[in-house]
């Protein structure tokens, strides 16, 4: 037994390394939402040796692979999650670590207060200029669906403390919590089982809100589809697996687009596909890549209306951007 034990000791070790250099065997790929390491430039000097040391690390043989394994084992044995960056909840619910602690956190009020002055200031300065402006709140997955979670938040009525403020502050925004509870308690899948977003049903529900608070008709949509997604929580945990997932089946020859947008946004509003429909032409920038009003003076004078997007779990990070 001790001799059988040593031969498949010996053959875990050694196809590793035998595939590093020949590649039989079929390879698993694992998406990790980084950049493998390199083969390094060849020189007498230390990192050299750390560039081989990396290379090696991230591509030995059978890596995916081992990878994968590791991963569908803490997940489907153990029940725990492979990337510090994913919590699994109930019934393989997956949601988005950072999203987590900021609802394990009730807002401050006065702090709220401050962000939403600069947004109504940020607003006025919009409107001064002719043209239209919506902020848009995107509910974090904990809030839409906290039934899922091993534990209670306390946090989950920051969304309300927030919209609450933004309306007494006569910021032009709208109850995203209540329009996607209001759906998903008419059995409609809002959010996506294991990614951080909404689903693209949630997305067309959002933005024929926003429309509305623009002061432009909704769209209209024949009913809904199936299609296939993989999330990016799925991914964070070395998974490719897809799930199905509602989407509204818009008919293109009836929508007129118009409007020159300008659009500051999160991944909420990473999806173009009703953005390329709806508007005559738009332009996208992520609020963290810089101050949102240095953007806006450089462009202001290209766009008729001007959406501000940002997650729930970063409202107060916002304030640093206006």
């Amino acid at each position: 037994m001790k001799k059988v034990f040593s031969i498949i000791f010996c053959f875990i070790i050694v196809i590793p390394a035998f595939q590093t250099f020949v590649r039989v065997f079929p390879e698993i790929k694992i998406e990790e939402k980084r950049v493998l390491a390199t083969f390094p430039k060849i020189s007498l000097s230390e990192k050299t040796l750390e560039g081989l040391t990396n290379y090696f690390n991230d591509n030995f043989g059978l890596r995916g692979s081992l990878i994968f394994m590791n991963n569908y084992i803490d997940l489907s044995v153990f029940k725990i999650s492979p990337n510090s960056q994913v919590i699994i909840g109930k019934n393989g619910w997956m949601y988005y670590q950072p999203s987590y602690e900021s609802n394990s956190l009730v807002l401050n009020q006065m702090d709220v207060e401050l962000v939403s002055r600069k947004i109504y200031d940020f607003q006025k300065k919009v409107e001064a200029d002719g043209k239209k402006f919506v902020f848009v709140l995107a509910p974090d997955k904990e809030s839409i669906y906290p039934e899922f979670l091993k534990d209670k938040l306390v946090g989950l009525g920051n969304y309300e403390l927030i919209t609450n403020v933004l309306k007494q502050n006569n910021v032009n925004t709208f109850d995203g919590l209540k329009l996607l509870q209001d759906a998903k308690g008419k059995g409609s899948m809002v959010y996506s089982k294991n990614d951080t977003h909404w689903t693209r049903y949630g997305l067309f529900l959002t933005i024929n809100e926003m429309f509305k608070a623009l002061g432009r008709s909704a769209i209209d949509s024949s009913g809904v589809e199936d299609v296939q997604r993989v999330g990016d929580l799925s991914l964070l945990v070395g998974f490719n697996n897809s799930e199905t997932v509602p989407q509204p089946i818009v008919d293109n020859s009836k929508v007129v687009a118009k409007d020159r947008v300008l659009i500051f946004h999160d991944s909420f509003f990473d999806n173009e596909m009703y953005f390329t429909l709806l508007f005559k032409n738009f332009k996208k920038i992520h609020w963290a890549t810089g101050p949102i009003e240095k953007e806006y003076v450089d462009l202001e004078n290209s766009y008729d209306v001007v959406i501000m997007e940002i997650a729930e779990r970063d409202f107060i990070k916002l304030g640093t951007k206006l």
